[in-house]
């Protein structure tokens, strides 16, 4: 196949747009050379196909074409014409250089075409690469636009006869040609700039917060976003891609170089145990709640809402067969760290952390005695039945989530029955009535891995 060569969108002026089953815009062709004609319009396509090739002098494959095309012009007669449309940039190092060009290969050659020299006639027409040929039949109507590679002999004979020509570079049903230009003055496959938005192989975007959009946490990155029945565990995670939403440099750091599962208390969810299981998973008590801070300013890391400033948003898309939350993460940390230069470690540290420790008669007392499974959990008031004991560390969380880890120290492998009547957001209270029911929350330590966040040392 002939090599594209892509062209910069030129000086914007009245564009005229090219549409397959539509009449080939009104254009006029002055100065034409070799041709009965000196000047061409629309008039004159009438009565016969014809092949409009638009190239330039930094195209070899416009250029080598012009040899096919004088064969199958002597060939075929009068049954076929084609018009080359050469770009003289008007400036004093490259005028003429088409002009010069075509008469140098026209004397090797022995080519007998005709052509003219119109740099206005490619922007015009938003002509996207060289080389670029429309078709148009002997109605003045466009059938298709192709490279050269497509003008072989095969298809210039079913053209002439009113058949199908068969192209290598498939094409928009609605816009003829290739309707994927391509400027390098503008990012990759934005607004169609070389493709379709959707046909990257791996994305990663940065940007700052748009906050006419609603901010979204992605609580963990997963290689696991569907059970063997292909039913989703959560739904907006995938298995191949990051997505985050208003959130704070704090919280891209967080999710780059934290674990694989959630890192609040797991909880009792799901329609089927591999579900439930999933769901119950947690690194909580595991990883520190919060990456530390050790910085000389902070205040990068907050964010001010009301001016939407410090948030960002961020997306990250890899190739599905190879997916995997290593890979995932290792792009996450590789973004955050280019970007915002701060250092970022994983380390073992001793912590504070809370135990949940219960009396013997509480193992007893609290023991389900209900096949349904009860969750309430409002401000003022819990109830919980038939739930296993990280459900009620879940349910206390929801209301304190800036208190340290609460670890399960009870010993009970059995689901329990509970009921707390108290503000849930008054830790005391809650510490309180949880001993009215056997269970005691102590202070206490637990080396735990931290996520610590410095300034680069230059």
């Amino acid at each position: 196949m002939a090599m594209l060569i892509q062209l910069a969108s030129w000086a914007q002026g009245e564009r005229a747009a090219l549409e397959k089953d539509k009449r080939m815009p009104e254009f006029k062709l002055k100065n034409l050379m070799h041709h009965k004609k000196s000047e061409f319009n629309n008039t004159d396509l009438l009565g016969k196909c014809t092949i409009i090739d638009f190239w330039t002098t930094g195209c070899p494959a416009c250029i080598s074409s012009f040899r096919k095309f004088d064969a199958l012009r002597r060939k075929l007669g009068d049954s076929i014409e084609f018009i080359l449309i050469g770009k003289d940039f008007l400036n004093k190092q490259t005028i003429n250089a088409a002009k010069i060009t075509f008469q140098k290969y026209k004397e090797k050659w022995k080519f007998d075409l005709p052509v003219a020299f119109d740099a206005e006639k490619f922007d015009r027409f938003g002509v996207p690469f060289v080389p670029y040929c429309i078709w148009i039949d002997q109605n003045g109507i466009i059938q298709e636009i192709t490279t050269t590679t497509d003008v072989t002999e095969s298809n210039v004979r079913s053209f002439v006869s009113g058949k199908a020509i068969k192209i290598s570079l498939q094409v928009d049903k609605e816009v003829a040609g290739p309707s994927m230009p391509f400027d390098y003055d503008r990012p990759l496959l934005i607004n169609g700039n070389g493709g379709y938005d959707s046909a990257f192989l791996f994305r990663s975007v940065l940007s700052r917060w748009n906050k006419e959009s609603p901010p979204y946490l992605q609580p963990f990155i997963t290689s696991m976003n569907t059970n063997s029945k292909g039913v989703p565990y959560w739904a907006g995670i995938e298995k191949n891609r990051v997505q985050m939403n208003g959130v704070s440099i704090k919280q891209l750091i967080e999710l780059a170089y934290g674990d694989t599962v959630n890192h609040s208390p797991g909880w009792l969810e799901g329609r089927d145990e591999e579900s439930i299981d999933f769901n119950a998973q947690s690194s909580y008590g595991e990883y520190w709640m919060e990456p530390i801070l050790q910085v000389a300013d902070t205040l990068p890391f907050t964010i001010d809402w009301a001016m939407g400033k410090n948030a960002y948003s961020y997306s990250l898309i890899i190739p599905e067969r190879k997916a995997s939350a290593l890979l995932l993460r290792r792009a996450m940390q590789d973004d955050v760290e280019k970007y915002f230069g701060y250092d970022v470690s994983v380390e073992e540290r001793t912590m504070p952390c809370w135990n949940l420790y219960a009396t013997v008669s509480a193992r007893t007392l609290l023991r389900s005695k209900s096949e349904r499974t009860i969750k309430i959990n409002r401000p003022a008031e819990m109830l919980l039945s038939n739930v296993p004991v990280y459900q009620l560390i879940r349910s206390i969380y929801e209301y304190n989530t800036s208190q340290p880890p609460i670890i399960d120290q009870t010993g009970i492998s059995y689901r329990i029955d509970i009921n707390l009547r108290v503000p849930l957001m008054d830790f005391d209270e809650v510490r309180n009535a949880l001993a009215k029911n056997g269970l005691r929350l102590e202070k206490g330590t637990r080396t735990m891995k931290v996520i610590v966040v410095r300034d680069k040392i230059q």
